[in-house]
This record gives C-alpha cells, sequence and structure tokens, in this order.
C-alpha cells in the first residue's frame, strides 16, 4: 500500500483556500465596470461617449473610485478588448485563414501573441502539415481523377447517350490531357465544349454533335474551336449549328457528314474526305479546301457497291470559287447558282443534288 495514498495534507491557511476561490470568480463591483466600459466603448460619437463617462465617473466615486483611477482602469480594459479572434474551425480552407487573418489585431505586440497561441495549440503546426500534405498529393489526385474519368469514357462506348462522358471529356482537355485516338461513335455529346482540344484520330463516326436544350430552357450548342482534329472519323456525325471555327480537320474521314448551319469560319478541311457531306447554312469564311476531295467513290451498304458522292455546298455562306478550286473533284459537286457560274459550271445541279 502506499504510504501517502488518502494521505491529507495539513491545512495551515484556510483563509488562503478561501481567497484563491473567490478569485476565480469576477468580483460583482468589476463586473458593473466592465459592463459600463462596454457601453462606453461601444458608443461610437465621441461627445455622447465622454458625456457617459462623466456620469459614470459620478457613480464610481460613490464606490470610492477616484476619476484617475476610473480612468486607468478604463484604458486597462480597452488594452484587453484586443483579443485574439477565434481560429476557424475549418482549419484545412485557405480562405477561412485569409478571412481570419483580416481580423487581426495589427499591432506587433498582439501579433507575436497570436503567433505563440497558435504555437501552443498546435493549429499553427497542423495548419502547415496539412498545406504541405494537400499540395505534395495534389498531383495524385488529379492522376486518379484523369483515371476515374477515362473509365467512364471507355466504359460508356457502348451507349448512345452522353453516359457522363461530356463532364469527363471536358476535365480532361481542361487539364491539358491529350484525346487522341478516343472512342465516341455513336454517342450524343450535344453541347459539348473542348475548345483548343487535342482530338487527332478521335472517332466521333454517327455521332450527334449539335445542340442542347437544358433545364432552364436556354440552348446550348456544341463548341470545338481551335481543336485539331487531324485524321478524325467524323463520317456520317451530326454538327447542326456546332461550332468548329478554325478547327484543323486534316486528312479527316466527314463522308456524308451533316454540317448544315456549322460554324466552320477558318477551319482547315486540307485533304479531307468530304464525299456525301452536307453544308447548307454553314459559314464557310476562309476555309482551307487545298486537297480536299470533294466527290469519289463511297461504298454504299444498300446496294453493297461503291458509287460516286460528292458534297453537297447548296445554300454554304461565305464560299468563294477559289476555295473549291484549290479542292480535288469538285466539277460534279453541288453549288448555288452564283457560285455554279463562278466555276463556270452548267447552271444546273446533278439530280443527286436534290435527293434527301
Amino acid at each position: 500500500m502506499n504510504p501517502y495514498q488518502n494521505q491529507q495534507q495539513p491545512n495551515t491557511n484556510k483563509s488562503s483556500g478561501i481567497q484563491n476561490n473567490s478569485v476565480s470568480e469576477e468580483l460583482p463591483d468589476v463586473q458593473k465596470i466592465r459592463e459600463q466600459f462596454s457601453e462606453i466603448a461601444n458608443t461610437s460619437d465621441p461627445l455622447t461617449r465622454e458625456y457617459k463617462f462623466s456620469l459614470l465617473e459620478n457613480e464610481a466615486q460613490k464606490l470610492g473610485i477616484s476619476s484617475e483611477n476610473y480612468r486607468r482602469l478604463f484604458e486597462t480594459y480597452l488594452q484587453n478588448k484586443i483579443h485574439i479572434p477565434q481560429y476557424p474551425q475549418k482549419w484545412w480552407l485557405l480562405t477561412a485563414w485569409i478571412s481570419w487573418l483580416i481580423k487581426f489585431p495589427k499591432k506587433r505586440k498582439v501579433g507575436t501573441t497570436i503567433l505563440l497561441t497558435l504555437l501552443e495549440k498546435g493549429v499553427l503546426i497542423s495548419l502547415i502539415v496539412s498545406l504541405v500534405s494537400y499540395y505534395q498529393e495534389a498531383p495524385k489526385r488529379k492522376q486518379q481523377a484523369h483515371y476515374q474519368a477515362w473509365e467512364i469514357i471507355n466504359g460508356a462506348k457502348d451507349q448512345s447517350g452522353s453516359g457522363g462522358r461530356i463532364e469527363a471529356l471536358q476535365e480532361l482537355n481542361k487539364d491539358g490531357v491529350s484525346l487522341r485516338y478516343v472512342i465516341l461513335n455513336n454517342a450524343d455529346l450535344s453541347g459539348i465544349s473542348l475548345n483548343n482540344a487535342f482530338l487527332i484520330d478521335a472517332n466521333f463516326q454517327n455521332s450527334k454533335l449539335t445542340c442542347i436544350t437544358r433545364d432552364n430552357g436556354k440552348e446550348e450548342c456544341t463548341k470545338i474551336l481551335n481543336t485539331n482534329l487531324s485524321y478524325s472519323n467524323l463520317q456520317g456525325a451530326e454538327l447542326y449549328n456546332a461550332d468548329f471555327q478554325k478547327s484543323n480537320f486534316f486528312k479527316a474521314k466527314m463522308q456524308g457528314a451533316k454540317l448544315r448551319d456549322t460554324k466552320l469560319k477558318g477551319a482547315d478541311f486540307e485533304k479531307a474526305e468530304l464525299q456525301g457531306a452536307n453544308f447548307p447554312g454553314a459559314d464557310l469564311e476562309g476555309a482551307n479546301f487545298k486537297g480536299a476531295i470533294i466527290c469519289g467513290d463511297v461504298f454504299d451498304k444498300s446496294t453493297e457497291s461503291k458509287k460516286i458522292t460528292c458534297a453537297n455546298f447548296m445554300g454554304a455562306k461565305s464560299l468563294t470559287a477559289t476555295q473549291i478550286k484549290s479542292a480535288k473533284n469538285w466539277q460534279n459537286a453541288c453549288y448555288d447558282l452564283r457560285l455554279r457560274k463562278e466555276l463556270n459550271l452548267p447552271g444546273d445541279n446533278p439530280p443527286e443534288c436534290y435527293k434527301k
């Protein structure tokens, strides 16, 4: 048995124990003075504040406190009133700490007190460790996010709808990830935004890249501006009202693509295969058709044989004879009467131009 266990120590100063207990509780007079000082400190008008102070000075004299001592007590109160703001509960949020720092008292002495308090509580150390860890793991989190995005894209190959691919593709493109060889055939990606993307050899065969009406009634059309679509497959794709300005379709397979009202200003169709592509209402200002194949053999599934098929430029906007003449096999394609004259072609288009 411990010889000191439960052994009572003699109380040599009972009055001292009573005094210590009383210190932990604020005296009524002190509490009253604190309330008075709080009222004075919160008064914004200087004249009103001084008037209240004079009245309270008179009351203080009744308690035996001189005017000089009362003002000294008030100065002490004001010094203690400058306090450290409560540190953020969401300590991992940088914005929360910025807001907290704005509330700092600006005096150096108080700032030192704040720093020491943070160190004592371990908050500053925890914050530094957490921030360092957060930024060190940022590449891993980004890599994991990319991996999940590719899982969504590849997992929805056989779906006709978006299947979450729009968001996944946009996130990857936002992070500068190459989308080369991505398979998106038969997918409905209407309303997607993939500006400045890297879509070389991408497969959009029979896909839909048109417009979509959101829940708020707002229409959003596909935007794939200034994008590299070289060698991509856009056969039979629906590109109505989409925006492909300044995009590169070098050697792209675009047989049978539907380009009604598509924005193609400054687009590059060099050596692209455009047999059977339809451009009614498309804006082709400044588009490059150098070496593009306008007419050529296309396999017809209904007859299981090849037949000559041409692009249809009837109704296209801002298309010039110079642009067309830079292409290949353009003579039998479909053009407006004005353009046919500029190309020195017969007035009538071939009968195939009027077939749906």
